[in-house]
């Protein structure tokens, strides 16, 4: 059973350092109670290591967090790796939940929570390669992948969210969730590294080989490129999801950043931008929140 939380006692204020994020964050929420209280949540998009880019913001939340100049309460929740169906089917379930309820109960609710979700679900090992058939001559791009199995991976994605926007609507019902539908990255075979040194390899091209299906080949114009031809039929499935669920609920919004880097060395690996990439993506994701939160500080 995941612990309860709850906010620190004032006769605690004085032992900051044993504070866990949830609590700083909370105690936030007493100190500066006229800020806005934020909440992130979801994968690498929102977590991809710092130390990759020494000096840099590394993802998108580190973006916003620099533009946010202390004028908004933030608890950053996400984690490398995670994905949209685990998040919502373990702890992290359990304590987003009880931190809406509690927040709520004590007037200091959530108003927006950021969450990227969905993207290791379609991408992962074990994952991509059940999505892709044995290619043959001939073939389209939207041919080589496996419906069958694909679609069981999108109804688990599309379920997923509707759980988090059902706990939501119980528990802080004015609390904005705020999403995105990824980019189509270029498949170079890139997987990650730090100083030269590859220490996760390559998410999709393996997947690929072992279907048979030809590498791009990007510097030649056009380009060849019927992987990423592949990975864009996936994303945009996944972007229509999201875009469906938005038209029929309330403070629900997603951000189109499908398109917005386009060319391959704003690319870091196979599915993570450069800082440079990472940084066209938050401002676009940010115009989203400021839209619906003017009060928050201009980009």
């Amino acid at each position: 059973m995941p612990q309860r939380l709850r906010a620190p006692q004032p006769r605690e204020f004085e032992n900051r350092e044993s504070f866990s994020r949830i609590d700083m964050f909370e105690l936030a929420t007493v100190e500066f109670p006229d800020r806005l209280n934020i909440v992130s949540e979801g994968d690498s998009w929102f977590d991809y290591p710092r130390k990759i880019f020494p000096n840099k913001p590394a993802n998108i939340i580190d973006h916003i967090e620099d533009r946010l100049h202390r004028k908004a309460n933030l608890l950053r929740l996400e984690s490398n790796g995670d994905e949209i169906t685990q998040i919502m089917s373990d702890d992290q379930r359990h304590n987003l939940t009880e931190l809406l309820d509690d927040c709520a109960r004590r007037k200091r609710p959530i108003h927006a929570l950021l969450f990227s979700g969905g993207g290791n679900d379609i991408v992962g090992t074990y994952d991509m390669e059940r999505f892709l058939l044995p290619f043959k001559p001939g073939m389209t791009a939207r041919a080589c992948i496996n419906w069958d199995a694909f679609e069981i991976k999108l109804n688990q994605i599309k379920y997923a969210w509707l759980e988090l926007i059902n706990i939501r609507d119980q528990y802080s019902a004015d609390t904005k969730i705020f999403t995105h539908t990824y980019d189509l990255p270029y498949m170079t075979g890139i997987g990650a590294r730090f100083y030269g040194v590859e220490w996760a390899k390559a998410w999709i091209g393996p997947a690929m080989t072992k279907r048979g299906i030809a590498p791009d080949d990007y510097s030649v114009t056009p380009n060849i490129r019927f992987r990423r031809d592949i990975v864009q039929e996936m994303f945009n499935s996944l972007a229509v999801i999201l875009e469906e669920i938005e038209g029929t609920t309330r403070n629900f919004h997603v951000t189109r950043t499908l398109g917005t880097l386009t060319s391959a060395d704003q690319w870091l690996n196979e599915i993570h931008p450069t800082a440079d990439g990472f940084e066209l993506l938050s401002e676009k994701f940010y115009a989203t929140m400021t839209a619906e939160m003017p009060q928050l500080p201009a980009w």
